[in-house]
């Protein structure tokens, strides 16, 4: 009887303190311009673990956390931009993704259609010039204003939760949220070692690189970024918007840009599979900050 209850506590000895190591993985998704909370809360909850799984492939915990990022970014300049298309009574609807390549230099196809249309010609330079002081103003710097100061604290106080419980951090970042998850993934590091934290950047618009990360060729926000010189080289391929499939959500985004529509779409395998890779190498790669050497607070 004795040896018996000796091995009972013996084994739930064991199993509470296995327990207690595999404290699991906060997967900390940080969304980008123009989505709501309600609509950042239906990726976290539904979205993203239906893709990536309740369970790390060794048996540990993923918890799914909304790094909330409420600001506008660039919605200004994409509403601008689509009233000033309206001007010319839709002769762009078609050339939507042209029209943004033109930034990178126009091509025959726009020298064409401003013959045909000399007034857009005037149309490119002022969307130029305006996409650049929206752009270089409200993203790259942007995250440094006294607006987008409170989100970023109170990310560094969700990255301080979920240190103090013990879990490794995947940053899951799209759009304009890399640019906050840049920001706490350094916080990060002043709390726990580097091997306790991992990026993985979709779609960003800066050219600071920490994980992996993955960009269309034809995501026309990205592309038209590109014109300021602030942006990686594109990694993937994906369709004109004519030949595109609906995305997670049922809809689909002539921008080549929405995270449910393009980027974790299955049914555009270039993207997701690629997004896919680089969350499975995080989570394989991510160690507890128990296990990890952590930074002098």
């Amino acid at each position: 009887m004795a040896i018996s209850l000796l091995l009972s506590l013996s084994w739930t000895h064991a199993n509470a303190q296995e327990t207690c190591e595999r404290t699991g993985i906060e997967f900390g998704f940080f969304n980008g311009v123009k989505t709501t909370r309600f609509q950042a809360r239906d990726v976290v909850e539904e979205f993203l673990p239906e893709q990536y799984g309740r369970t790390t492939p060794d048996g540990q915990p993923i918890s799914y956390t909304l790094y909330y990022n409420d600001t506008e970014g660039w919605a200004d300049f994409v509403e601008t931009f689509e009233q000033r298309l309206q001007e010319h009574n839709g002769v762009l609807s078609q050339r939507f993704e042209l029209f943004f390549s033109s930034l990178q230099g126009g091509g025959s196809w726009w020298s064409r259609i401003t013959e045909a249309v000399p007034a857009l010609g005037d149309v490119l330079t002022g969307i130029v010039q305006t996409f650049q002081a929206f752009l270089t103003n409200r993203l790259v710097e942007g995250t440094g204003d006294p607006s987008t100061a409170a989100v970023s604290q109170r990310h560094r106080e969700q990255i301080d939760h979920a240190v103090a419980m013990d879990k490794g951090l995947l940053l899951f970042a799209h759009s304009q949220g890399n640019l906050f998850a840049n920001q706490a993934y350094d916080h990060a590091l002043t709390r726990v070692g580097a091997d306790s934290v991992r990026v993985v950047h979709v779609a960003p618009p800066s050219p600071r690189q920490i994980g992996n990360y993955t960009l269309a060729n034809l995501d026309v926000v990205i592309n038209a970024l590109r014109a300021t010189g602030f942006v990686l080289p594109n990694s993937q391929t994906i369709l004109p918007y004519a030949h595109r499939p609906p995305g997670l959500n049922g809809q689909r985004d002539v921008l080549g840009h929405g995270l449910l529509e393009i980027y974790l779409n299955p049914l555009v395998p270039s993207t997701s599979a690629a997004i896919r890779l680089h969350v499975e190498q995080a989570l394989e790669a991510l160690r507890s900050p128990q296990w990890s050497e952590r930074p002098p607070y």
